[in-house]
């Protein structure tokens, strides 16, 4: 059975109404943790100004609030994969929610951890609802 948006783009087209459409083809998309989760405001200035952002526990607070919307647009840590991470690669290719749960942590404080370092050496996959 096709999804109705397909079917609506074919009738119009039987109806003589040109009709373009475009969907990204693939079930999960890989970034980084930066770019998925802490909030843009957050990495304004570069890296340098990201980390003392981090190493001020107001901003922080902040920022790991942002990050639970991001998260939640995400669909959830059980979303999340880490691909690539060199300072520890036994959790490569485990969920967020999963790494959290082994560390007894939060999601975020999981999340977070990763930027608290100097070098971006992480990678995840982010599956599709």
């Amino acid at each position: 059975m096709e999804h109705p948006i397909v079917q609506r783009v074919e009738r119009a087209r039987e109806e003589g109404i040109q009709v373009f459409a475009d969907q990204y083809p693939y079930t999960a998309s890989a970034t980084g943790l930066e770019a998925a989760l802490l909030p843009r405001w957050s990495q304004a200035g570069g890296r340098d100004s990201l980390m003392a952002r981090l190493d001020d526990p107001p901003t922080l607070e902040r920022i790991k609030e942002g990050m639970i919307e991001g998260l939640a647009r995400r669909g959830g840590a059980d979303r999340i994969q880490f691909r690539r991470y060199r300072p520890n690669e036994s959790i490569e290719g485990q969920l967020l929610s999963e790494v959290a749960a082994d560390r007894d942590q939060h999601p975020i404080d999981t999340a977070i951890k990763p930027h608290q370092g100097r070098k971006r050496e992480h990678c995840l996959i982010q599956y599709e609802r």
